[in-house]
C-alpha cells in the first residue's frame, strides 16, 4: 500500500528565538531577498538582536514564513516533493508556496501586508479553551452573544478550541467555561484574529491579493476554511475569507485520515506544535471510527 506524504506548516505561535538559525547560511539568496522586502535583517530579528520583537504579529508572520520556507527547501532536497500540503493559518501561505501557487517573493509580500493589517486591527482578544467539547462551548457563547461578539477562531482539536472577539465578553466567558470544567488561557496577541473583527482588514487586504498572480496547484493544498482541497479558481477568495473565518485544523486532518489509508504526516518548520495536535486528532478520529463501525488499521 502506497504511503501518502503530507507536509504540515505551522503558523503564529510556533516561533521562538533562534528558529531556523542552522539554515540561514545554506540559503543566503532567500535571506537576502527577505531582508530587502521586509526592510530589516531576518537573522537578527529571529536571534533577538533587533529592538523589534519576534512576538509582535507584524514581525512574527513574515519571519515564520521565511523560516518555514527554508525548512521546506531543506526537506525537499532530502525527501522530494510531498503528495499534499496544508498549513495552520499563516502556514497556509507556505503550503501554497510548496504547491507553486505563489513564489517566495510574492508569498512574502502577501504575508508582510497581511501581518501589517492584522497587527493594526483595533480591539479584541483571543483565548484558548481546553478540556471542553465544542458544543458545550458554543452553548455558553450563545448565551452571552447579545453582549458582544465572540466566536470560534480555531478548532485545533475537539478539546482545544480558540475563541476570538470582544475582550470583556471573553473575560466573562472565562468564568463560565471554567465552571463547566474547562481550562482557559488568554493568548498574548494583538487582536481578535479569525473573527468578525478582521472583516475590515480583509477588505483592505483584498486590494493587495487582487494584484497577485496565483498559479494552479501542482499538488493539492487543504484549506483552513473548508477543510477540503483548494479549488484553483477560489484561491484568492478563500485567502480573504481565512482572515475572519474559523481555522478548522481538526477537520482538515480528519479529511485526510478519512480519505487515505496510509499517511505520513511531517511537520515542516520550527517546533512541533502541529505534531502534538496531530496525536490528539488521531485519537479523536480513531474513537469516532470505532463508534461509527469503521475499521481503523
Amino acid at each position: 500500500m502506497r504511503t501518502t506524504t503530507v507536509f504540515m506548516f505551522p503558523g503564529q505561535g510556533a516561533q521562538y528565538e533562534g528558529m531556523g538559525a542552522e539554515l540561514y547560511d545554506k540559503y543566503p539568496e532567500c535571506i537576502d531577498m527577505a531582508n530587502q522586502i521586509l526592510g530589516y535583517d531576518v537573522r537578527k530579528l529571529t536571534s533577538g538582536e533587533l529592538e523589534k520583537s519576534l512576538h509582535f504579529t507584524r514581525y512574527t508572520q513574515p519571519a515564520l514564513f521565511v523560516v518555514n520556507s527554508l525548512y521546506y527547501r531543506d526537506i525537499v532536497n532530502e525527501m522530494g516533493v510531498p503528495d499534499i500540503v496544508l498549513g495552520h493559518s499563516l502556514g497556509e501561505y507556505n503550503a501554497l508556496l510548496a504547491a507553486n501557487v505563489i513564489d517566495f517573493k510574492n508569498g512574502l509580500m502577501l504575508v508582510k501586508r497581511r501581518a501589517e493589517l492584522m497587527s493594526g486591527a483595533p480591539g479584541g482578544g483571543m483565548s484558548v479553551v481546553m478540556q471542553l467539547d465544542i458544543d458545550t462551548i458554543l452553548n455558553i457563547i450563545n448565551v452571552d452573544r447579545k453582549q458582544g461578539t465572540v466566536g470560534i477562531a480555531n478548532i485545533n482539536s475537539e478539546m482545544q478550541i480558540v475563541l476570538s472577539g470582544d475582550v470583556a465578553v471573553l473575560a466573562k466567558l472565562k468564568t463560565k467555561l471554567e465552571d463547566s470544567g474547562a481550562i482557559v488561557m488568554e493568548l498574548q496577541v494583538s487582536g481578535a484574529f479569525h473573527s468578525t473583527y478582521m472583516e475590515p482588514v480583509a477588505q483592505e487586504y483584498n486590494k493587495h491579493v487582487k494584484k497577485t498572480d496565483f498559479k494552479n496547484q501542482n499538488i493539492p493544498v487543504i484549506s483552513n476554511v473548508t477543510a477540503e482541497p483548494y479549488l484553483d479558481a477560489d484561491i484568492s477568495e478563500v485567502l480573504i475569507r481565512q482572515l475572519y473565518s474559523t481555522v478548522n485544523w481538526s477537520g482538515s486532518i480528519k479529511y485526510l485520515l478519512d480519505k487515505y489509508e496510509k499517511i505520513d504526516f511531517i511537520e515542516v518548520g520550527p517546533g512541533r506544535v502541529l505534531s502534538g495536535l496531530l496525536r490528539y486528532i488521531k485519537k479523536e478520529w480513531k474513537s469516532r471510527a470505532v463508534t461509527d463501525g469503521i475499521g481503523v488499521g
